[in-house]
């Protein structure tokens, strides 16, 4: 009996232990997805350079969310990342995300607590999704719902893909330079921090991108591939860009995918790419412009942004495929998140260069300085007299805000709801050895590595930094680099503790992730969707003129003709002009396409490779014109530029679909 029992219990070992051991092994559950965001790409202002002369006219790419889910064959405890192609996050879209994914997968897979959501902070998305009252009036002049919702539904759409594709993986990760493409823009105020610190860094900004890799066990299939690394995706945008695009970072993704996806359409293939932001505050795109190659098919605006995205997919896919120094993951997963209330929090902070000791350290109500304006301290007069008659500060804002000179005080600014938040969000990813640290706002360089050494100390991992996740706070500067009162302290919200602040909670929440313990989840800020709802309306379509119809056909392609990709400059620039009836400000099914190129041997043709495609709107004539500019490399064949739009007879009416169409014509092969 002896034998036989200790027999039986050899067969339990040996058929759970392989389970148990999951994490130690570095075997997970994981999976990737990706979902549309992209808002009505007209009549609205884009987020970033907001410029109320210039409205959105078209498409230039679009704009998705990239997620990835992580889960524990051991515990369940799952995890998830999301990268947005948006200028900056609301907390309110994290909140109905989370509601949407309870209702289908309950409340223990998703939460606000394992759920990370992150901007790259793209100057040219669509605007209109933000719900804090400043935020609304500079970032978009109104609060769009079609919008909101594309955006709602993007992302629920990403992290269920990669749910309900989670399959037994290995995750991994590399580290290395990217070198001359980005710089710091703010040096005055980097210059400011100990030179202590400053020595123990090479460089001034980071140039380290970290990827993350995720495998599939069945086949070694690599399924996914997110990265972090800091830089203002803004080089499509100059404040005069009426075409939305998701700028380098984008970009670089849709290289990363169509290399690991031939043959599928953007956001189709089984393999997800991601280029995340990180500590981005004080950081700039850098580049000779002898570099860039000048091409007649391509704006100066164009070819900088595919020449920064092609430089971050060229060092990611590096990194990718060096599989000598890919670091294997193995080990829990965890998550932890707190909300930070700004006006009662008090920590004490141990200065990392000094060693100082500090008891009761806060923060101050929210506040916008006249950097942040762009203004001189000589025009400070009028300023004060303007800012005097919007809100008169309170004498304790202003001396907690110094040196700033308070431009408007967002914090003390309540009507007709709150201007801006007085809470901000902190989370932990862990993924084994790896963790994942969101920042609430645009950190600058030091900001952002006195945050990740304050994680780091404690855990020992990998730690990369989120940037413009879960909700946004504007800049955040070092107290040295505040003191300077360049742009980026100027848009310090809670003053010059703010990094002390975070880098003590973070500590915290960091020792308590690593010891299993809860940590306070503090108080979520309210959601203001009832208030904004009604911003911007819907608008009836007027008929279209001259007997046409919605998606009639203007202007055709010449269809006698052979074209050849290239030849020489707007010769084989191929335009087709469509009568569209409806603004696209509004937004059909996420399952219709605003546009695309199909050919008539196969499917579809990834014309957005090498940015050869174009959407433009007139507003005026109310008409969408259709470019392709034939790039090198296609396959000889017979091609149709088409369309598919919605239009709406009545304001409260509904969305009518309709498709128009070129002619087909004949490519030769180039």
């Amino acid at each position: 009996m002896a034998i036989l029992q200790l027999f039986a219990i050899f067969l339990v070992a040996i058929t759970v232990s392989p389970t148990c051991a999951a994490d130690a092994d570095g075997i997970y559950k994981i999976g990737v997805g990706i979902g549309d965001v992209t808002g009505p790409p007209a009549g609205v202002v884009l987020n970033g350079y907001v410029n109320p002369f210039v409205n959105a006219a078209g498409i230039f790419t679009r704009q998705y969310a990239r997620a990835f889910v992580v889960q524990s064959i051991d515990t369940g405890n799952t995890v998830t990342y999301v990268t947005c192609d948006m200028g900056m996050m609301d907390h309110t879209i994290k909140s109905e995300v989370i509601a949407r994914l309870g209702a289908k997968y309950g409340a223990e897979m998703f939460s606000e607590k394992n759920v990370m959501i992150s901007a790259t902070h793209t100057h040219s998305g669509v605007s209109g999704f933000m719900t804090f009252y400043a935020y609304l009036l500079i970032e978009s002049y109104g609060f769009n719902p079609i919008t909101y919702w594309a955006t709602v539904d993007g992302i629920t759409e990403a992290i269920s893909s990669a749910a309900d594709s989670l399959v037994d993986g290995r995750l991994s990760w590399n580290r290395g330079e990217l070198l001359n493409s980005n710089g710091n823009r703010a040096l005055d105020a980097y210059m400011n921090n100990p030179e202590a610190e400053r020595n123990a860094y090479q460089h001034d900004v980071d140039k380290d991108m970290v990827l993350f890799k995720l495998t599939a066990v069945e086949g070694d299939e690599p399924i996914g591939a997110f990265t972090w690394w800091p830089v203002h995706p803004i080089t499509f945008n100059g404040g005069d860009n009426p075409l939305v695009t998701s700028d380098s970072k984008g970009y670089a993704a849709l290289l990363f995918d169509y290399e690991m996806n031939p043959g599928s359409l953007p956001g189709k293939g089984k393999f997800v790419s991601g280029f995340g932001s990180s500590n981005l505050g004080d950081v700039s795109t850098r580049y000779d412009e002898e570099e860039i190659s000048p091409k007649w098919d391509f704006t100066n605006e164009i070819a900088r942004c595919r020449f920064a995205g092609e430089r971050q997919f060229n060092k990611a896919f590096e990194l990718f495929n060096d599989d000598t120094n890919l670091n294997p993951i193995s080990g829990p997963i965890r998550s932890i998140h707190t909300w930070v209330n700004t006006t009662t929090v008090k920590v004490t902070h141990i200065n990392e260069t000094s060693g100082e000791v500090r008891q009761n350290v806060g923060l101050c109500g929210a506040a916008l300085g006249l950097a942040y304006l762009g203004l001189d301290p000589e025009q400070w007069e009028l300023w004060e007299a303007i800012r005097d008659f919007i809100k008169v500060p309170s004498d304790e804002m202003i001396e907690c805000q110094s040196p700033k000179l308070v431009a408007l005080p967002g914090g003390e600014m309540n009507e007709p709801w709150p201007w801006a938040p007085d809470t901000f969000s902190l989370q932990l990813l862990q993924l084994g050895s790896f963790d994942v640290a969101s920042l609430p706002g645009e950190f600058t360089t030091m900001a952002g590595r006195r945050v990740r050494n304050a994680i780091f100390n404690v855990t020992g991992h990998e730690v990369v930094l989120a940037g413009l996740a879960n909700i946004y706070i504007n800049y955040v500067t070092t107290p040295e680099e505040y003191d300077v009162q360049e742009y980026e302290g100027g848009a310090t919200l809670y003053g010059r503790n703010t990094v002390p602040v975070t880098t003590a909670i973070y500590t915290e929440m960091a020792e308590a992730l690593q010891n299993g313990d809860a940590y306070p989840p503090g108080v979520a800020p309210p959601s203001f969707l009832d208030n904004v709802r009604d911003t911007i309306a819907s608008w009836a379509d007027p008929n279209p003129m001259n007997g046409a119809w919605f998606g009639d056909l203007l202007i055709d392609v010449d269809d006698s003709r052979e074209y050849v990709p290239e030849i020489r400059p707007f010769e084989e620039d191929l335009s087709s002009r469509l009568r569209n009836g409806m603004t696209p400000r509004e937004r059909g099914p996420l399952s219709g396409r605003i546009r695309t190129l199909t050919l008539s041997n196969i499917n579809s043709f990834n014309s957005f490779r090498k940015f050869s495609e174009r959407f433009y709107w007139n507003i005026l004539q109310r008409r969408i014109e259709l470019r392709w500019i034939i790039p090198t490399g296609v396959e000889a064949g017979t091609y149709r530029l088409r369309h598919f739009g919605y239009y709406r007879q009545a304001e409260d009416g509904p969305l009518n679909p309709y498709i128009g169409s070129s002619s087909p014509f004949r490519v030769a092969s180039g």
